[in-house]
C-alpha cells in the first residue's frame, strides 16, 4: 500500500505508531516455518521490531522522484519477504517536500486479507492522532486471530471431502489456457483493466435482481464461457476467492488476519441449456460450497481426480464486494491522506479482479511470462462483449452466447487487421518521404 501524506507530520510519532501496531496484533508478529516439520506452523513472536526506513528526496526533481519511487517499488516487489522471518512487513517513508510525504507499507498476504487492511490502516491513523497530540492511548477490543484458528481446527473435513469429491467427480485435467511457462523465469505480473459503461453495469445489476442471482454469478458465467473459448473445453474449473469469515464465530468481522480462501468453481457448458437456468446451477453450487469454505485448497486438490503435481486451476476470480470506508482523521490533526493505492500479487498466471463500485471495473492481472499484453487485452474486450450481449439476450441458450463470442472474435480480428494495415501504410509513407528527401539531397549535391 502507498499513499501521500500532506501536512505537518510527526515522524517519530508515526514510527512509534507502526511499532505499536506490530506489538498489538499477533498476526503481525507471525512467521511461518516448515523445514523438517510434518506440517507448516505459524510462529508468533512475543516481540518484533517493525522495519522502518526514511528517505529525504526534497532535493530531487518531481521527475526523478517519480522514477525513484517506481524503482523502489520494483525492488521491494522483486526482493519479496522471507516467510520464516518476522515481521513479514516493512514501512518506508519518503519526504518529497517540506510538508509532503509518500509512505509505502509492504506486507505478506499470508498475514492480512483485503478486509483486514482498512481496519489496520484506520487504527494506525487513530493511534498517530493520539500520540502526536499527547493523549492517552486507548485500544478497541478485538478477538485474537488464534480464536479463528481454533474454530478452523474444529471443522469437519470428512463432510467437506464428500462435498468436494462429488463436485469434482470426472474432472481429470485442468482447464488449458494455452501457455507454457518458461522454466527458471521469474513471474512478472501486470494489470490491464476496462470500465463498463454505467448503463451496462446498471443493467447487469437489474438482471441479477430480476433472476434472483448475484452479480458475482453473472460474471462467473461470462468468465466460464471465455475460458471455454480459450481452452476449447466444455467442462471448466476456475478458482474464486471467498471472504471466509464464518458467521458462527462471533466478532469474526473485526478480527485482523487472513480469512480469505480460494475454492474451485466448476461450470459444465451444455449448448442447449438456457443461460439463466445454467447460471442458477452455478449459484446453487456456490451456496453449497459456502458451508465448506474452510476446506484447504491443497486438500481439495488431493480429493480431486486431477493428477498430483498438476494445478486444479490456473485462473482466478476475485470479486471485491466489500466496501472500504475512507480513513478518517480527527479535526485536530493537520495531516491529510491523499492518493491511497493498494497493489497486490498472487501466484496464478491469470486473475480477473471485479470491482463493483458506482461503475463496474474489470481488471485482468496476468503473468507476462505466460501471456502477451495483446492477448489479455483481447480477452478483456471479449469479456466486456459477453456481458453486453447477456444484458440484451438473457433468455437465450448457452450455445447462442458462445456463438456471439465467435462473432466478436471475427470483428476483433477484422479491426486488428484494419489497424495493422493503417500502421503499415503509415510506415510505407514515412519510408517514401525519407527516400524522396534523400533523393533531393543527392540532386542538390
Amino acid at each position: 500500500m502507498q499513499c501521500r501524506l500532506q501536512g505537518e507530520l510527526n515522524i517519530a510519532a508515526l514510527q512509534q505508531t507502526w511499532q505499536l501496531i506490530g506489538d498489538r496484533h499477533p498476526i503481525l508478529r507471525t512467521a511461518f516455518v516448515w523445514e523438517d516439520l510434518s506440517q507448516p506452523l505459524q510462529v508468533v513472536h512475543q516481540q518484533v521490531v517493525v522495519p522502518w526506513q526514511v528517505h529525504d528526496w526534497r532535493s530531487q526533481s518531481p521527475e526523478d522522484q517519480k522514477s525513484g519511487l517506481a524503482d523502489l517499488l520494483q525492488r521491494e516487489r522483486s526482493a519479496g519477504l522471507s516467510a520464516h522471518v518476522a515481521p513479514l512487513m516493512q514501512v518506508t517513508l519518503i519526504r518529497v517536500a517540506e510538508t509532503c510525504y509518500d509512505i509505502i507499507w509492504s506486507c505478506h498476504h499470508m498475514l492480512l486479507d483485503g478486509w483486514s487492511m482498512p481496519m489496520v490502516i484506520q487504527e494506525i491513523f487513530n493511534l498517530y492522532d493520539t500520540l502526536s497530540q499527547g493523549k492517552t492511548l486507548a485500544f478497541a477490543d478485538r478477538r485474537p486471530y488464534r480464536d479463528y484458528i481454533a474454530w478452523l481446527s474444529a471443522q469437519d473435513l470428512s463432510a467437506a471431502e464428500t462435498f468436494w469429491t462429488s463436485l469434482l467427480q470426472g474432472f481429470r485435467s485442468p482447464t488449458s489456457l494455452g501457455y507454457q511457462k518458461v522454466l527458471g523465469m521469474s513471474s512478472k505480473h501486470e494489470i490491464q483493466g476496462v470500465t463498463l459503461r454505467s448503463e451496462t453495469a446498471a443493467a447487469l445489476q437489474t438482471l441479477a435482481r430480476q433472476r434472483y442471482l448475484t452479480l458475482n454469478t453473472l460474471i462467473q458465467g461470462a468468465w466460464a464461457v471465455l475460458l471455454s473459448n480459450i481452452s476449447g473445453q466444455g467442462d471448466i474449473v476456475f478458482g474464486a476467492t471467498t471472504a471466509g469469515r464464518p458467521p458462527t464465530l462471533d466478532g469474526a468481522d473485526k478480527i485482523v488476519g487472513l480469512f480469505i480462501n480460494t475454492l474451485p468453481v466448476r461450470a459444465q457448458l451444455l449448448p442447449n441449456l438456457e443461460i439463466m437456468t445454467w447460471m442458477q446451477t452455478i449459484q446453487t453450487q456456490q451456496s453449497e460450497a459456502r458451508q465448506y469454505e474452510y476446506s484447504p485448497l491443497s486438500q481439495i486438490q488431493r480429493w480431486s481426480e486431477v493428477p498430483a503435481g498438476m494445478s486444479l486451476f490456473d485462473s482466478l476470480i476475485v470479486f471485491e464486494n466489500y466496501r472500504v470506508a475512507p480513513v478518517s482523521l480527527s479535526a485536530e490533526t493537520t495531516l491529510e491522506i491523499q492518493a491511497a493505492e493498494v497493489s497486490h500479487n498472487n501466484n496464478y498466471p491469470l486473475t480477473l479482479r471485479v470491482l463493483p463500485r458506482e461503475e463496474l471495473v474489470l481488471e485482468i492481472m496476468s503473468d507476462r511470462t505466460c501471456f502477451a499484453a495483446e492477448i489479455t487485452e483481447r480477452w478483456l474486450h471479449y469479456l466486456e462483449a459477453l456481458l453486453q450481449w447477456l444484458v440484451a439476450h438473457p433468455d437465450a441458450t448457452l450455445g447462442d452466447w458462445q456463438t456471439s463470442l465467435t462473432d466478436v472474435e471475427r470483428q476483433w480480428q477484422k479491426q486488428q487487421a484494419h489497424t495493422q494495415a493503417k500502421s503499415n501504410l503509415k510506415k510505407l509513407r514515412k519510408t517514401r518521404r525519407k527516400a524522396v528527401r534523400s533523393s533531393q539531397q543527392e540532386e542538390n549535391l
